[in-house]
């Protein structure tokens, strides 16, 4: 939407007057009177405006979804934006997902930005108890800088028939004016330019690390965009655009944590490619589960760094439960059982370093279970186990370009 600025310095000084001797009132639950809630995404964003404007008003900043309400941005033509630093944004009281808060529709239902009030940097951002469901776009633009962190507790991702669930990448805000920080530029938010991505190399040392286990270097992880921690979360019963990429997690320069994250059910019912999380800054996965997926790849780190510890990569289908192109990537303590990849395996890599350790294979029907391939491509194995796999080549295959260490 296309502002002047001569008319929103007019409109922002009438919108500060108008706040000033109007306060926003909160309203109570429609099936909880008791719990004083938002049941709109208006009521919410106002409720964050007006602490953001409030010279006295100090964090944490806790606002309560109400219980069994869906919230519709289409609808509202609005989604949500956390403004303030320490915002917490719950789901009933307790912030369970049990409280039955569900955010459906629309082409973005949260925008995590750069500020526009020049300076101010929300650091921290939580979500708790939401289920985020039928995004037909982005469910999550998480395109801050690397100075800001959003965690996700106990939220559910379901029926993504978008681009993608999560993408982490920093993108410059439009330009609004900085003396109206109450004014947000909806339809121009997830249309902001893309940086460039520099990348950072040298990140990790060739020496061993405490676990003993050598890293790759010269590795570029891209670290311009925001951290991401998500614990006790699902993604299910997605299956994206036709003809288009489709991700579940998309970390293109950021630091990505998942903790207790499991996808499930999610299918192939398009003719591009999907891919559960895709990496090119860091992650971090643990005790997280995999299963009845139909994805291509379901971790694919391209030249990123990766780390996958004590995860379960059970019954699916499609071309590998990891794939890596450069980059390091760690494994430890995994179980792959019964996945179904008929034209590679479990672990795919083309160069890169890729360090497999206490790993069970069980029950493949596959080329391998590894295959290392590409120039410069190095595996690097220990107290792992291959069970009873059914395989065209052989357990582990090293091409002749790449190397066994």
């Amino acid at each position: 939407m296309p502002f002047v600025s001569v008319r929103l310095a007019r409109l922002g000084t009438a919108l500060a007057v108008l706040f000033t001797t109007l306060p926003f009132v909160l309203s109570s639950c429609p099936a909880d009177p008791g719990l004083p809630g938002h049941s709109t995404i208006k009521s919410l964003q106002d409720a964050m405006r007006d602490d953001f404007l409030d010279g006295n008003a100090s964090p944490p900043f806790v606002y309560h979804l109400c219980p069994g309400v869906t919230y519709r941005p289409i609808v509202e033509g609005a989604w949500i934006e956390p403004l303030a630093d320490q915002t917490y944004i719950k789901c009933g009281e307790d912030g369970s997902s049990k409280n039955g808060c569900v955010v459906e529709g629309g082409d973005l239902q949260v925008a995590l930005v750069e500020s526009e009030m020049d300076g101010y940097i929300r650091k921290r951002t939580t979500f708790e108890g939401i289920t985020f469901s039928g995004s037909t776009g982005w469910s999550v633009a998480a395109y801050d800088t690397s100075d800001t962190t959003v965690k996700f507790s106990d939220c559910h991702w379901k029926g993504i028939s978008g681009q993608v669930g999560i993408q982490i990448v920093y993108k410059e805000r439009p330009s609004l004016p900085t003396a109206n920080p109450t004014l947000t530029g909806n339809t121009n938010v997830a249309e902001g330019r893309t940086t460039v991505a520099q990348g950072r190399t040298s990140l990790f040392s060739s020496a061993s690390n405490d676990n003993g286990h050598r890293q790759l270097t010269g590795a570029y992880v891209f670290q311009n965009g925001m951290n991401v921690v998500m614990k006790d979360c699902t993604f299910r019963e997605s299956w994206g655009l036709t003809d288009q990429f489709f991700f579940g997690v998309s970390n293109a320069e950021g630091m990505l944590q998942m903790e207790n994250v499991t996808f499930f059910d999610n299918k192939r019912n398009n003719t591009g490619t999907s891919i559960a999380v895709w990496n090119q800054g860091s992650v971090l996965i643990e005790s997280s589960s995999f299963h009845g997926n139909e994805f291509d790849v379901i971790i694919y780190n391209y030249q990123g760094e990766a780390t996958i510890k004590l995860s379960n990569f059970k019954d699916n289908t499609g071309q590998s439960s990891i794939g890596v192109t450069r980059g390091y990537t760690g494994m430890s303590g995994n179980r792959f059982v019964d996945n179904v990849y008929p034209g590679s395996g479990n672990i795919e890599a083309k160069s890169g370093y890729v360090d497999v350790s206490f790993c069970e294979f069980l029950g493949t029907s596959a080329q391998s279970d590894i295959i290392m391939y590409g120039n410069g491509g190095s595996l690097f194995m220990s107290y792992s186990c291959f069970i009873d796999g059914d395989y065209f080549l052989s357990p582990v295959f090293i091409g002749s370009d790449a190397k066994l260490e």
